[in-house]
This record gives C-alpha cells, sequence and structure tokens, in this order.
C-alpha cells in the first residue's frame, strides 16, 4: 500500500456554514499512503490538481481508520473511515469527515486510486525452444 497512487476525491458536502459549499464536489488528486508498521498509524498526503494538499493521518484500529485531517487552505478536521477495499492495484475508500473552524461542513467523501507504479510483468516467451 505504501507509495503513489492517482484518482478521484468526490464528496457530497452538507450542513456547511456558507451554504454555498453545500452539494457535491470533486477533483483529481495524487495519494501518497504511508503505513508505519509498528504503530499501525496511516498517514495519506492527498496533492489535488487544484492545488489543495490535505494530509489524513489516524490509526487503524481492527476495521476503521479515523484520526485528523489538515488542508493547506487552513481548513481541518476529523474523519473516520466508513468502508474501505484495498488490492494491489486499487484502493477505495469511504471516509465521514467533520471540518471545523471558520467553516464547517459534514462531508461524505469516497477516494478512489490506481496504483501509479507500473506492475512487474513476465517475460513472454513465444515458439518451442531451440534443439
Amino acid at each position: 500500500m505504501n507509495g503513489r497512487w492517482n484518482g478521484a476525491h468526490i464528496e457530497q458536502r452538507t450542513a456547511c456554514t456558507t451554504a454555498t459549499n453545500n452539494g457535491f464536489h470533486g477533483t483529481y488528486a495524487e495519494y501518497i499512503y504511508d503505513v508505519d508498521r509498528g504503530s499501525g498509524a496511516i498517514t495519506l498526503t492527498e496533492n489535488a490538481v487544484n492545488g489543495l494538499h490535505c494530509t489524513y493521518f489516524g490509526p487503524v484500529a481492527r476495521t476503521t481508520w479515523s484520526g485528523e485531517v489538515s488542508c493547506s487552505d487552513g481548513r481541518g478536521g476529523t474523519y473516520e473511515s466508513q468502508g474501505f477495499v484495498i488490492t494491489a492495484n486499487e484502493i477505495s475508500m469511504r471516509l465521514r469527515v467533520r471540518l471545523r473552524g471558520s467553516e464547517t461542513c459534514d462531508i461524505d467523501a469516497i477516494l478512489g486510486a490506481r496504483a501509479s507504479r507500473e506492475p512487474k510483468r513476465r517475460r513472454a516467451t513465444c515458439g518451442a525452444a531451440a534443439a
């Protein structure tokens, strides 16, 4: 799971302090995942194409990942996973995010990404071996 992933961040915001921030939003992003095998904590850095950078940090407890999120625009809050699927090539996470501070919102977010590294390929052989 550690490494760079590319994908989308899609969300529905409700109960925002600024009503025009309610609704559906989405962006393309690069995600950098770092799992600390000793503590079980995950750091997820999201670098969106719109220039926003957010960091999610927290421990995994059984099947839930929760913690703090902070963004380069000054927004921050808490999050808790509502489900996730992780394979060798894909990650999909559903997060419940609560922004706090000058702009508060309840956010239902889906982060989906594909590994940005090339998979290892077997060398193909054709025909019969030389005699």
